[in-house]
């Protein structure tokens, strides 16, 4: 499994075709990688970013993404977030179930 953590952080390519996190927080998500799950949950794994590390790893997460075959479940409270992200969105109120769509929908209505 070491292997596929290094493959999925990019070791055995060029420095700039290596992903940019930090090993500390790469790591848990490569070793979740690594197994080829056929679901991956990431609960707001930006929160703690600040906003200008946010933004670039919103952009490596959907790159990361696109070379995978694993569906995502992705839960955000941030609206530009979800829409950089996701192929398809669905819209909690209160725990109950709203809307679903994708980004190309009418915008959604959170009053459901």
């Amino acid at each position: 499994m070491s292997s596929r953590v290094g493959a999925t952080l990019g070791l055995g390519k060029p420095p700039a075709m290596r992903t940019k996190w930090r090993p500390a927080a790469a790591r848990p998500l490569a070793r979740a990688l690594a197994t080829e799950p056929s679901l991956l949950l990431l609960d707001e794994p930006l929160c703690n970013l600040d906003a200008a590390l946010q933004l670039e790893k919103r952009f490596e997460l959907k790159d990361l993404h696109g070379r995978t075959v694993t569906t995502t479940l992705y839960v955000t409270h941030d609206k530009e977030e979800a829409l950089v992200l996701a192929d398809r969105i669905a819209l909690l109120n209160r725990g109950v179930f709203g809307q679903a769509g994708t980004y190309l929908s009418p915008a959604p209505d959170p009053s459901g």
